[in-house]
């Protein structure tokens, strides 16, 4: 069976001073745009099924812009709300998309786009190939950081794990012209930190520029596994190490895509949704003792995508592409769903630290999801 693919990119900046998202010490709006944010849309149909796999460069996306325009895509697109699939890149430096300081004129605007996006990916359908390839770069560095008294920080812990994989995923014509190139990589978008009031993609967008420019086609960033992974710079205003990196990923995925990539089955396409409990520190305000969360499994032949709502650690990752079935498989965070916020693995309890202590679940529940999620990858 062949597949038919299409993609298109849309700017989501804000016109106007937006109040910036992932830090709570920001005390005012925006200043100014450094670089431009985007929505980039890559629609598949492989002649039964239709999917649509959306990237946004914000730090989250919320269930809400996906309810403005689930009900249209589907109506006038035959894209079933379960086969739109949107994550963020988690930028530090986008728009609040909830909150007290959310713009939800621009909120709208976005939605508005992102449907664009997709009504053109459609129209731009053609027949496609699809290729795979993996490298590795050392743009993230384990941010849990052990002080001389044992505390963990928010730093550099240059000896702590980390999955250090670089997917690239070549969408192709048939005259092997890239229709869109997913770059899969797990690392936060934090090069820039709270005291940067510019609005901007980080390193991840200045990849993707670098990558677009050099091969053509919509070239987009989906997140991986960076729940305890940092860049190598990180929380500053510089924005010469937003480039540094951008330009190191870069020349991974370029040197990924010159060398030999490995053709992919494309088909067929179909979608697993499902919610699941976990078990949270102390029960919620009506005694419910879990929380439920969003989890879609994607498959488009050869390859499967793992979608977290949250923030998972690179172990476990590493851990469930171990356990998929799939030749291609990638873990895509930071999913529009049912959000599940930090995901610690057990052993990080015993010792603290920003993940630990800002998530709402027990220690018991990274391996409850992943038990769970390995049944539905097999």
């Amino acid at each position: 069976m062949n597949i038919k693919a299409g993609a298109s990119k849309h700017e989501i900046t804000p016109k106007n001073p937006a109040w910036l998202a992932g830090y709570a010490s920001r005390n005012k709006p925006s200043e100014g745009v450094h670089d431009p944010l985007y929505a980039t849309a890559i629609v598949f149909d492989d002649g039964n099924a239709r999917l649509a796999m959306v990237s946004t460069d914000l730090c989250f996306i919320p269930l809400t812009v996906k309810e403005m325009i689930a009900d249209k895509i589907q109506s006038e697109l035959s894209i079933a709300p379960d086969h739109l699939i949107m994550a963020s890149t988690h930028t530090h430096s986008g728009p609040v998309t909830s909150g007290k300081n959310v713009d939800n004129e621009w909120l709208e605007f976005l939605a508005y786009e992102i449907s664009n996006a997709i009504n053109e990916a459609v129209s731009r359908m053609v027949p496609a190939k699809i290729s795979v390839g993996i490298g590795k770069s050392d743009v993230g560095v384990n941010r849990r950081e052990r002080r001389p008294d044992g505390q963990i920080v928010l730093g550099h812990n240059e000896d702590g794990f980390v999955d250090r994989q670089v997917g690239v995923i070549k969408i192709a014509n048939e005259n092997e012209e890239p229709i869109a190139i997913i770059i899969n990589y797990g690392c936060h978008g934090t090069v820039l930190g709270g005291a940067n009031y510019l609005i901007s993609a980080d390193y991840m967008g200045s990849a993707v520029r670098r990558v677009q420019e050099k091969v053509g086609g919509f070239v987009t960033f989906f997140n991986a596994a960076p729940g305890n992974v940092d860049p190598f710079y990180r929380v500053g205003t510089n924005f010469d190490h937003v480039e540094e990196l951008g330009e190191k990923l870069a020349i991974e995925v370029l040197r990924i895509l010159n060398e030999k990539m490995i053709e992919a089955n494309p088909t067929p396409i179909y979608v697993i949704s499902t919610e699941i409990g976990l078990p949270l520190k102390t029960p919620a305000e009506n005694g419910n003792p879990i929380s439920v969360i969003s989890t879609s499994i994607v498959r488009i032949g050869d390859l499967q995508f793992i979608m977290f709502p949250g923030e998972m650690f690179s172990e476990t990752g590493l851990v469930l592409k171990s356990r998929s079935s799939a030749k291609f498989p990638f873990v895509i965070s930071y999913f529009c769903g049912k959000s599940a916020g930090y995901l610690p693995i057990r052993s990080a309890y015993k010792d603290g630290g920003y993940e630990v202590n800002t998530t709402r679940h027990s220690s018991d529940a990274e391996e409850i999801y992943v038990n769970i999620v390995s049944k539905l990858i097999v």
